[in-house]
C-alpha cells in the first residue's frame, strides 16, 4: 500500500511541476495576448494537485525534507491566491505575485525528486518462523 501511494504522489508531484511550467507559459500569453483564461484555471488548480501532493507525502510516510517542501510549495500556491485578494486595497503587494513564481519550479522540482525511505527487508535466520 505505502509503495502504490509513494508512485502516486511522485506522478502527482511531477504534474504539479509540469503545471508550474504551464503557469508561466500561461501567464505569458495573459501578458502579450490578454488571454486570461488559462491563467486562471490552472492557477486554480495548482494548489489541489499540491494539497493532493503534500497528503500523498503524508500517506506515504516521505520524508520530513519531502513533507517540508510539498508544504512549502502549497503555502506559496496559497499566498498568490491572497496576494490577489489583498491587491485591490494593497497595489504594492501585486508584486510579490510576480516575484513569488520563481521559487515555485526549484521547490516543485526538489519535491517531487523525493523518494519514500522505505525500510530494508529483513532477512530471518534457517529455521525461524515468520509470524502469522
Amino acid at each position: 500500500m505505502r509503495t502504490a501511494l509513494a508512485r502516486a504522489y511522485t506522478v502527482t508531484a511531477w504534474v504539479v511541476v509540469v503545471g508550474i511550467f504551464l503557469q508561466f507559459a500561461a501567464a505569458g500569453l495573459l501578458v502579450f495576448r490578454g488571454v486570461r483564461t488559462p491563467h486562471l484555471v490552472i492557477g486554480s488548480l495548482l494548489p489541489l494537485l499540491s494539497l493532493l501532493a503534500l497528503l500523498l507525502a503524508l500517506a506515504a510516510r516521505l520524508p520530513r525534507r519531502a513533507l517540508a517542501l510539498n508544504g512549502a510549495l502549497l503555502g506559496l500556491m496559497v499566498g498568490q491566491h491572497l496576494i490577489l485578494g489583498f491587491g485591490h486595497s494593497l497595489p504594492w503587494l501585486l508584486v510579490l505575485h510576480i516575484a513569488l513564481p520563481a521559487a515555485l519550479p526549484i521547490i516543485s522540482l526538489a519535491a517531487a525528486r523525493q523518494r519514500p525511505a522505505l525500510a530494508p527487508a529483513v532477512a530471518q535466520p534457517p529455521g525461524v518462523r515468520q509470524p502469522a
